[in-house]
């Protein structure tokens, strides 16, 4: 009661009742996954007080959390809870820090690693380089990562990256 869980972060509006009977509608403008940036905007019939929760995933070790311009602290694996007197066209800026992480594997996977961009998990995909998937060489995590803007055919990739090989040249 008198709370509102904000757990999932893509493009779009919802609308609900909270149990005043004042109508709430969230709205969220954003390209996540693929970017860290969210921005989200109330729509609410009259002022009202409540808590609005939102889930900061554990992967993203600093989040900023920014309503109106105020800033907020919010820790990974949690929830950052903004209670306050909410009213028409409040906003909230989510920052989600989407750095590389690695994930080393374990068990059949030893050897391995996954790597991750925020929530996405990477995969190398032969239609966009030359390597055979025997003979990926390894990258080299040292070196600036590049966006590659894919103007290819038809399914795009959601997020295609370029990265220094440990021999001097790149891989998609």
């Amino acid at each position: 009661e008198n709370r509102v869980a904000l757990n999932y972060y893509g493009a779009g509006r919802l609308s609900l009742t909270l149990s005043s009977g004042n109508r709430l509608t969230i709205e969220q403008k954003t390209q996540y996954p693929v970017s860290g940036e969210v921005k989200i905007t109330l729509h609410i019939e009259r002022a009202e007080a409540f808590r609005l929760s939102l889930r900061i995933p554990r992967w993203s070790r600093k989040t900023e959390v920014c309503v109106n311009g105020e800033t907020f602290s919010a820790q990974p694996g949690s929830y950052c809870d903004l209670e306050r007197i909410w009213k028409e066209g409040d906003t909230i800026a989510l920052r989600f820090d989407m750095s590389l992480r690695l994930w080393v594997g374990e068990a059949e996977c030893a050897g391995k690693v996954s790597l991750y961009h925020g929530p996405l998990l990477l995969a190398y995909d032969p239609r966009f380089d030359a390597y055979s998937v025997d003979d990926i060489p390894e990258i080299d995590l040292s070196l600036p990562i590049k966006r590659v803007t894919y103007t290819g055919a038809e399914p795009s990739p959601m997020l295609l990256l370029s990265f220094a090989t440990k021999t001097g040249g790149r891989i998609v």
